[in-house]
């Protein structure tokens, strides 16, 4: 089972998902030390996001340094050569180049021999990256650790709510998730809209929140279908951009399906 600190970062002393939220505790020094070591899932969007104008300071994801980062989603291009490996890795919130050492041996036509091949990953296929956040040229990337198919894909479901869990405790608190019935016994609260589309998001909200157990989500299209003409496609896809930035909706599969974060999955 997955081992989650109050700041909701992922220990590699497991290699297992768990099903829910823990907080822990300790002192500032040790939670420092701790989160150098252990992986913060995040999205491609967030890494996109942090300021890298300062390379001879940290980088800085949601108040805290960013060194060790977990990501998936789907492998669009590979470029293998002898002593590194470049891969392509989208997740629905953009695209990040992954590179990787070669470690494996290779046959007379520059191709990995078999036994090497049986755990690697192919295009179009999903993957899990583990490694570190880096800056090369004024580009990001991550230097990957490790690079696995996703055989298992609840994980899919429960990664995109793990980013977004850490994301919010980093930025709010523990404390407030808890009070909101994360990592608590608390009764989770709806969110509240206002402002002059408010209207529209809470239909749009409410009608991805009515699929609480669909796994793939609910596509767009869905939604354009149940609630237009009066609502047009143009406000829907405008809604939906908003309820993935205020943490109420996630994207799975690509960035057309939705699962609300309240929801039972």
């Amino acid at each position: 089972m997955s081992n989650y600190n109050n700041d909701g970062m992922y220990s590699s002393q497991s290699n297992q998902y768990g099903g829910g939220f823990s907080q822990g505790g300790g002192d500032g020094s040790k939670k420092d030390n701790y989160s150098q070591q252990t992986m913060v899932p995040v999205t491609i969007k967030m890494l996109h996001g942090v300021d890298v104008s300062n390379p001879d300071k940290p980088f800085i994801l949601d108040n805290h340094e960013v060194k060790n980062v977990m990501l998936i989603g789907v492998i669009r291009n590979i470029n293998q050569q002898t002593t590194m490996t470049q891969y392509t890795l989208e997740d629905g919130t953009g695209t990040l180049d992954i590179k990787m050492w070669t470690t494996q041996s290779f046959d007379s036509d520059n191709l990995p021999n078999d036994e090497a091949s049986n755990t690697a990953v192919s295009v179009g296929s999903y993957a899990k990256v583990c490694g570190d956040f880096r800056l090369f040229n004024n580009r990001i990337h991550v230097l990957a650790h490790s690079v696995k198919p996703l055989t298992d894909f609840n994980e899919l479901s429960q990664f995109g709510l793990q980013a977004i869990y850490v994301h919010l405790s980093r930025t709010r608190g523990t404390n407030s998730l808890a009070s909101k019935g994360f990592g608590g016994n608390s009764t989770v609260m709806e969110p509240s809209f206002n402002g002059s589309n408010s209207s529209v998001l809470k239909q749009v909200y409410e009608y991805i929140n009515s699929f609480d157990s669909k796994m793939e989500g609910v596509s767009i299209t869905e939604i354009e279908r149940q609630l237009g003409p009066a609502i047009t496609p143009q406000m829907i896809k405008d809604a939906t951009y908003k309820l993935v930035d205020q943490g109420n909706i996630y994207t799975v599969m690509d960035d057309c399906h939705f699962i609300s974060t309240h929801s039972g999955i």
